[in-house]
């Protein structure tokens, strides 16, 4: 009797490893949170694009929340939006909290006990580029509040790998430095009463200053704006003279803005 107990005994033992063998198994590989991107290199004042994805094939997850983590001093966060395909549960979504550098508890759920499986874009974080260098972003686990990530098939807190390119769990921005402008000219002998067409002249763009007032600025209209006003510097002022036709150019123009068109004026200004 012992004899077959003892048997009984080793044959449910046996069963018993093979079905959690199984089960570990059919659990799948690690489960991954990653930052992609396709804006690798930009110059300063342009937006940077990252994509959160997630890859929890094997692993369904109910649901858990990640920090990200920026360079405050050449990027500013503008916005996280969840992606419209991205099958969740929407009631559950916490956008991240905004501090000095990182993005907080940026979490999601699962719509119902099956879980979120599979790979899956999250969503989009946008950010601004605002100094030149290398920029670092780098996503990893939140503790609070939102906390880890929830097995739906046994409960227990799920062990995450946290990835970006290269195996890295951070990606790399380059900003360039915005490009130093330059003004050349030179200057010509031009007979009385000469007239300037800026609409002619102008093809790409144009900007006339002190038409009839110190603060009137036109422009080329329907066009982007390549010239910018001007910024007076240690205090001066800007400054209207009627000039003299005599001695300087008059403009016309006929595609403008605010002032549809123009014609031969003489005026300009001055800053003492």
């Amino acid at each position: 009797m012992r004899c077959r107990l003892s048997s009984l005994v080793a044959l449910l033992m046996a069963v018993l490893m093979f079905s959690v063998t199984g089960l570990v198994l059919a659990d799948g590989g690690t489960p991954t949170i990653s930052l992609t991107t396709t804006t690798p290199t930009v110059n300063t004042g342009a937006s940077v694009t990252v994509a959160v994805q997630m890859d929890f094939s094997g692993q369904p997850t109910l649901g858990g929340g990640v920090d990200i983590t920026f360079d405050a001093q050449r990027l500013q966060f503008s916005s996280f939006e969840f992606d419209a395909a991205f099958a969740d549960e929407s009631a559950l979504r916490r956008q991240p909290q905004v501090l000095d550098g990182v993005l907080k508890g940026l979490a999601f759920g699962a719509p119902d006990a099956d879980g979120l499986s599979g790979v899956m874009l999250v969503g989009r974080a946008t950010f601004v580029a605002t100094g030149a260098g290398l920029a670092t972003i780098a996503v990893g686990g939140n503790a609070q509040p939102a906390g880890g990530f929830i097995s739906a098939t046994s409960y227990d807190l799920q062990s995450v790998t946290y990835g970006g390119r290269g195996g890295s769990n951070a990606i790399t921005i380059t900003v360039a430095a915005p490009a130093t402008g330059q003004l050349t000219g030179q200057s010509v002998v031009v007979s009385a009463n000469y007239l300037v067409n800026l609409t002619t002249a102008g093809t790409a763009d144009w900007i006339r200053w002190g038409r009839a007032t110190a603060t009137d600025v036109d422009r080329k209209a329907n066009v982007t704006a390549q010239i910018s006003d001007i910024t007076p510097i240690n205090g001066a002022t800007r400054n209207r003279f009627g000039g003299n036709a005599t001695y300087w150019s008059a403009t016309n123009w006929s595609d403008g803005s605010p002032t549809a068109s123009s014609s031969g004026g003489v005026s300009g200004l001055y800053f003492p």
